[in-house]
C-alpha cells in the first residue's frame, strides 16, 4: 500500500512539474513571441505547415496596411512590381521605355526572377540589369524582376509579358529560397502552384485566379484560429525540426524529390519558351551575403541543399548558369564580398547587393555573355 501511495505521489509531481513547465513556458512564449506566426517559422519540409506560415504572416501584416508586403495585386501572378505599361512590367531607368520589337542592332535581355534581379534597396539604375545596359554595346536591358517571387512566377511574368519583347537572352536571377518558394501556394501571399498529380504523373499549373488581398484576408480570418496554447505548437513544431535534423533524412529526401520535379518542370518550360524565340537562357543564381563570413560559411553556403539541387537541374537540362558563389570568390577575397558587396543588416547579418555588388555582377554577366559571342539576332 505504501508503495502504491509513493508511486502515486511521484506521478502527481511529475504531472505537477510537467504542468508548472507548460504554465511558465506558455508566459514566456506569450511575452517574448511577436506575432503568433513566429510559432511556424521554419518547416520547410512540411510544404503544407511552411505554407501555413506565410498565411498567418498575411493575416498579421495586412490590417497594419505595409501594402501587405506586396506592391500590385495580380490574379494571374498573384502580385507584381508597380511598372510602367509602356514597358510590360519592367523597372524602368529613369524615363527609359521600350519597343516591343527591338531594332536589329541592339542586343535585348529580358531579366526576370527576385529581389535580386529588381535591386530591393537600391536604386533602379544601380540594380544588375541597370549596371549590365551600360556595359553592353548597344544592349537593352528590361528588369521584369519581383520582390519574393518564386520560380515558377518569375517564368509565368516571362510568358506573360516578357516574350513579347522578342529578347535575345533570357536571364533569370535565382536566389537558394526560390526552390523553396517554388512549391509552395503561398508565399507573402496567394501565388500559383504547380502541383505535381500522382495518378496521371503529371504536373499542372493551378490557383491561377487569385482573389484580391482583402478576400484573401477575410477568408483566412475565417480559416485561422490563433493557438489556443503557444507552449503547444510550439513545442510540437520544435519536435518537427528536431526530428528531421537527427531522423528525418527520408522526409528530406521526399521533399527535395518533389520540389526537384516541379522546379525542373519549370524550367524546362522557360527554356522552351526562349527556343521557341530563338532567346538563349543563362540563370544568375545569387547567393546568401553571409557564406562569405569566412572559410567554414562559404563551405556550408557551397553545400547548401537548395543550391546544389538548383544546379544540378542545370546541368541536367543543359542549362547555362553563372554561380555567383564561385565566381564572387574568385574574383575577391572573402571580406570584401561580406563588406562590400552585400548590405549588411548586423554585424554577421546581410541582406540584398550594394550598388557595388550589383555591378560586380553585372561585370560578370557581360564577361559570360562575351564568352559566349551571343549577338543581336536576325529578326
Amino acid at each position: 500500500m505504501n508503495t502504491l501511495k509513493t508511486i502515486a505521489v511521484g506521478l502527481s509531481m511529475s504531472v505537477g512539474s510537467l504542468l508548472a513547465l507548460l504554465l511558465v513556458l506558455e508566459a514566456v512564449l506569450r511575452f517574448t513571441i511577436d506575432q503568433p506566426s513566429e510559432l511556424y517559422a521554419d518547416l520547410t519540409y512540411d510544404r503544407d505547415l511552411d505554407a501555413e506560415f506565410y498565411r498567418r504572416s498575411f493575416l498579421e501584416l495586412y490590417p497594419r496596411d505595409l501594402d501587405w508586403r506586396r506592391d500590385v495585386y495580380d490574379p494571374y501572378l498573384g502580385w507584381d512590381q508597380p511598372y510602367n505599361s509602356n514597358t510590360g512590367g519592367s523597372r524602368t531607368v529613369g524615363t527609359t521605355t521600350y519597343d516591343l520589337q527591338p531594332a536589329d542592332d541592339v542586343l535585348r535581355v529580358v531579366a526576370i526572377g527576385d529581389s535580386f534581379v529588381f535591386g530591393s534597396y537600391v536604386d533602379s539604375d544601380e540594380t544588375y540589369p541597370a549596371y549590365l545596359e551600360t556595359l553592353l554595346e548597344d544592349g537593352e536591358v528590361l528588369n521584369m524582376g519581383v520582390v519574393g517571387y518564386g520560380i515558377d512566377q518569375a517564368v509565368l511574368k516571362y510568358q506573360a509579358y516578357g516574350e513579347q519583347y522578342e529578347p535575345d537572352v533570357v536571364l533569370l536571377g535565382t536566389f537558394p529560397h526560390n526552390y523553396i518558394r517554388t512549391a509552395l501556394p503561398f508565399y507573402g501571399y496567394e501565388k500559383p502552384l504547380f502541383e505535381y498529380d500522382e495518378s496521371a504523373g503529371t504536373i499542372r499549373l493551378t490557383n491561377t485566379d487569385i482573389p484580391p488581398p482583402q478576400e484573401v484576408y477575410a477568408a483566412l480570418d475565417r480559416e485561422l484560429d490563433p493557438p489556443a496554447l503557444y507552449s503547444l505548437a510550439f513545442l510540437r513544431n520544435r519536435l518537427t525540426r528536431v526530428y528531421w535534423r537527427l531522423f528525418g533524412q527520408d522526409v528530406k529526401e521526399r521533399y527535395h524529390r518533389d520540389v526537384d520535379r516541379i522546379v525542373e518542370h519549370v524550367l524546362l518550360k522557360l527554356q522552351e519558351s526562349a527556343q521557341a524565340t530563338g532567346a538563349r537562357l543563362i540563370v544568375v543564381q545569387v547567393p546568401h551575403g553571409t557564406g562569405f563570413r569566412g572559410e567554414e560559411a562559404w563551405q556550408r553556403a557551397a553545400e547548401d541543399a537548395t543550391r546544389t539541387h538548383l544546379i544540378a537541374l542545370y546541368e541536367k537540362l543543359g542549362i547555362e548558369y553563372v554561380d555567383l558563389l564561385e565566381e564572387f570568390r574568385r574574383r575577391n577575397s572573402l571580406d570584401r564580398v561580406f563588406d562590400d558587396l552585400y548590405i549588411r543588416v548586423s554585424e554577421d547579418l546581410t541582406g540584398h547587393l550594394t550598388p557595388e555588388g550589383n555591378l560586380e555582377v553585372a561585370r560578370i554577366v557581360k564577361e559570360r555573355l562575351d564568352e559566349l559571342g551571343w549577338e543581336p539576332r536576325e529578326r
